[in-house]
């Protein structure tokens, strides 16, 4: 754990590939050994550079990809600021939808199916009825 914490210490700004690859380090941590120490190392990294609307745009960016321990990892990244999910899910169900009709891949169907709307309704409610208006 010392080394991955040096890790990201030597994260000194917002780059996309190191954090993606802390992530994904943390996200793999967390799927076999069970444990969020590492993850709670990258949300802290990711805060503190204020980063975390850019970062989860781009890697929710062709979002099948990810298994749902990824996308766990997502939503504890998001936290109480389910807005930066939403935001990202409402743009990219609005493309394909408009690109291929309404249905929801997997991936959106888990998140819809996990994030904590409630949230996003009570501190955002413009951005949860767009959500709904798709």
């Amino acid at each position: 754990e010392k080394f991955f914490k040096k890790m990201a210490d030597a994260v000194k700004d917002a780059n996309y590939n190191n954090l993606r690859y802390l992530f994904e380090e943390a996200g793999f941590v967390l799927e076999h050994l069970k444990t969020r120490d590492y993850l709670e190392v990258v949300i802290r990294k990711v805060e503190q550079l204020k980063y975390k609307q850019q970062f989860l745009d781009q890697y929710l960016e062709g979002a099948e990809r990810l298994s749902t321990c990824q996308l766990d990892a997502v939503l504890l990244l998001a936290g109480d600021q389910v807005n930066c999910v939403v935001e990202t899910l409402t743009r990219q169900l609005t493309l394909q939808f408009t690109n291929q009709g309404p249905s929801l891949n997997h991936t959106h169907k888990y998140l819809l199916d996990n994030t904590n709307l409630n949230l996003c309704k009570h501190s955002d409610s413009s951005l949860f009825n767009q959500l709904f208006d798709i």
